[in-house]
């Protein structure tokens, strides 16, 4: 193999891609193999397999697809030096291939089949298994007929082996190989929606349901820190897993599972985990381990070794699961069975278990609720809301009133008398006091033949019973346990988003997820309520004023007049929620400098023009500010526009922004009229057009933040973008409640320089003002 025409395309002193030292060797079998991700003028990625000492190299258009069914354009280019497949950087402006090149792959390769790898090149065709970080399978490469390129034109395809998915994109890991990526000290987990009955058709895993406690196990370094469900550091209720860490084959990993309690015959028991939850004192918890010693089941992996897994199919994250777990008496992996959902729910409920999970095997890690993964219960227990207690001869007192949130209201479901100790009659009495209040929740007061204290419903518990009857009361409860929640909030089932089934629960915990990207952008800022109580199915509503009672943490300052919340804070954030406001639109001002803003707002509209022309203006808007020194942070406005950031020094007021803008607009239509229009009279707006909204910029006006759900079909979100990503194929509805976080998790907060950048506008205004000259 010759290295000749990598030498005469390169000047190995202007770019930092390695220089060919020596020859060629002369193995006759290849072993390395890497791809590279290379965004050149158009991105692409560069598969690369070692054949007799050197790299023979296909430049992939789209990359690799792992379904049989997609070929895969394959561009025989220049071999490339050994030394290339561990190349990472930058090639500078004015070389060949100019642009960044990420190390996307990297491992052995080896052809399969008896012909020699010379013969399978001379023959057009070409099969080979890859053992990479990323792709693990065989494929096949195919060449095709001579056509008007001048180079060899292949086909990349999937070969069926029993890992290929139809599911799995290429876009969805755009990490290097090299890079290590944080590791996460809290993850908020991934939760299953409640299904009837388990499916029947599609690539699922099935496992067990265990009985216990959500938990996640963060390892680093030998020692270990095991999370509850909310974030809590727990480990030190559950010292029986001190050595736990001295079982994981990992420096640094984080595992997802839950801890339970076993009875006598090996079945978990929530009502056994129980007590060590609420368990308070060294000497209390010292006994509680001894007498009924906790284990861990894990059944996800999340993390490790420097690499986040969270956006690797299940079916990978569970076998590398398996590879890194040595199993010993408190540590076990949740086995998966190859059976149908419906045999294994039978076998569960055959052995009193509380039910199976059925997990899609390409699903990603979300940190909400995803309909991916879905519980199966066996028997009838539910989480009730505790809503009062009564009052008899047992101290403390005689049942817990419960209900539940159903059909928009707060229904009466019964009460429960049993499956209660001493000690946690006594713990669930001083926990309800602060929650006494005379009046009755519920609407209208049930009739219950005792006293009773009402509680605010805020504790939620576990319950198991016989059945219903016809009015929906309970026949036979018996209390299990509470369970862990933030807080309890209104109608949490009501369906906000009609046409996908999203209720308020999945957008109170999507919010909860991208609270730690979202809250800064809406730190200190105004915000306009725009109140969608009904869902998205009739139209919404401005509050100007906040005219309830609200809690004392809620923030609050009076505006020209009117009460305004101020964003930045969590609870906050999830009780504007609470509220039906599904999106949030903050002011671009923050308080109390609300004349001043931080940003001048680039707000492109389309004129019944296609996604695609507002990718074209958005590109020329990057193009002027390029040009000009600024440097602009771009988004999708979760409808058909798209956003562009340009962060400023404190200093400027609105008008400033404004006239920037505007200019910015005029020079666009000018040069560029079958792309922008900016009338704001909406009858005088050219169709077809990108609208360019500079007025926006005005105190006072508000726009949709980064990473807000939008309300509208879909459940579209206002999504933070790098600029390569904003190219033929973008589409602002790829971007949705329920695949969002794992992108947000996996990138990161793309509009952080929005908040840490400072640039001044008068260099950049006396550039523009000649090109008006110009």
């Amino acid at each position: 193999m010759s290295l000749d025409r990598y030498r005469a395309k390169r000047n190995f002193e202007a770019t930092p891609e390695p220089a060919p030292v020596g020859g060629t060797g002369t193995a006759a079998r290849g072993a390395l193999f890497c791809i590279q991700r290379h965004a050149a003028r158009r991105l692409h990625y560069d598969l690369r397999l070692e054949i007799n000492g050197a790299l023979a190299s296909w430049a992939v258009p789209q990359g690799p697809s792992l379904d049989p069914a997609v070929k895969r354009l394959a561009v025989k280019v220049e071999d490339h030096p050994l030394s290339y497949a561990k190349f990472e950087g930058t090639i500078p402006e004015g070389n060949y291939g100019a642009g960044s090149v990420v190390l996307w792959d990297l491992g052995t390769w080896e052809p399969f089949g008896d012909v020699s790898i010379e013969k399978q090149l001379e023959r057009g065709d070409l099969k080979f298994t890859l053992h990479g970080q990323k792709l693990d399978g065989m494929f096949g490469l195919i060449r095709m007929k001579p056509g008007k390129s001048k180079n060899e034109e292949w086909l990349l395809i999937k070969k069926k082996d029993g890992k290929e998915s139809s599911d799995w994109r290429v876009e969805d890991y755009p990490q290097s190989v090299l890079t290590q990526d944080p590791f996460p000290e809290v993850i908020q987990p991934m939760l299953a929606q409640r299904v009837k009955e388990p499916p029947v058709s599609g690539d699922w895993m099935l496992e067990i349901k265990w009985d216990g406690v959500r938990a996640l196990a963060h390892i680093k370094d030998g020692k270990y820190v095991i999370r509850s469900r909310k974030g809590e550091d727990i480990t030190k209720q559950y010292p029986e897993l001190r050595d736990f860490a001295k079982h994981i084959k990992a420096k640094t990993a984080v595992l997802d599972g839950e801890i339970v309690v076993p009875d006598e015959e090996g079945r978990p028991r929530f009502e056994l985990i129980q007590p060590r939850i609420m368990a308070r004192g060294e000497h209390a918890i010292a006994r509680m381990a001894e007498q009924a010693p906790a284990r861990y089941v894990a059944f996800d992996l999340l993390y490790k070794d420097g690499r986040d897994l969270r956006t690797s199919p299940l079916r990978t994250r569970k076998k590398d699961l398996g590879s890194i777990v040595a199993p010993y008496e408190m540590l076990q992996v949740s086995e998966n069975f190859d059976v149908s959902g419906k045999e294994l729910l039978k076998a569960a409920q055959a052995q009193g278990l509380e039910g199976i999970m059925a997990k899609r095997a390409e699903s990603r890690y979300v940190s909400t609720r995803s309909d991916d993964w879905r519980k199966v219960k066996t028997g009838n227990d539910d989480d009730f809301l505790i809503c009062g207690y009564t009052i008899d001869k047992r101290e403390h007192f005689g049942a817990l009133v419960l209900g539940e949130n159903k059909e928009e209201k707060l229904n009466y479901v019964g009460n429960v008398g049993t499956g209660f100790d001493e000690k946690t009659v006594a713990a669930l009495f001083r926990m309800m006091q602060p929650l006494c209040q005379e009046k009755s929740p519920f609407t209208p007061t049930p009739k219950i033949p005792h006293e009773v204290m009402w509680v605010r419903p805020q504790l939620l518990c576990a319950v198991r019973y016989l059945e219903r009857t016809s009015a929906g009361r309970l026949r036979a409860p018996v209390y299990m346990g509470l369970r862990e929640e933030d807080q309890v909030f209104t109608h949490p089932d009501k369906v906000l988003f009609p046409a996908e089934g999203i209720t308020k629960r999945e957008l109170l915990e999507y919010y909860d997820a991208v609270s730690q990207w979202l809250l800064p952008h809406l730190r200190d800022r105004p915000l306009s309520m725009l109140r969608y109580p009904d869902g998205i199915i009739k139209e919404g509503f401005f509050q100007k004023n906040l005219t309830q009672k609200l809690p004392d943490w809620f923030r609050r300052e009076n505006i020209a007049g009117n009460l305004t919340p101020i964003g930045g804070a969590k609870p906050d954030l999830l009780y504007l929620t609470n509220m039906g406001c599904i999106d949030q639109n903050p002011w671009m001002s923050r308080w109390p400098n609300l004349d001043e803003p931080d940003f001048v707002l680039i707000d492109l509209d389309a004129k019944d023009a296609t996604f695609a022309k507002i990718i074209e203006a958005a590109l020329l808007v990057k193009d002027l500010l390029d040009k000009i020194g600024l440097v602009g942070y771009p988004k999708t406005t979760g409808g058909d526009g798209m956003h562009v950031y340009i962060p400023v020094e404190p200093g400027y007021t609105f008008e400033h922004t404004k006239t920037f803008s505007e200019l910015i607009a005029r020079i666009l239509a000018q040069k560029h009229p079958d792309t922008f229009t900016t009338p704001r009279a909406v009858a005088a707006r050219q169709t077809g057009r990108v609208y360019f909204d500079w007025v926006q910029n005005g105190k006072g006006k508000t726009i949709s933040a980064p990473y807000v759900v939008r309300p509208k079909k879909g459940a579209p979100v206002a999504t933070p973008l790098e600029w390569s990503e904003v190219k033929s194929g973008l589409d602002p509805h790829q971007f949705h409640l329920r695949n969002a976080v794992a992108r947000f998790q996996r990138v990161g907060d793309l509009f952080a320089p929005v908040l840490g950048s400072k640039q001044g506008l008068e260099k950049a205004l006396g550039r523009l003002q000649k090109m008006v000259v110009g």
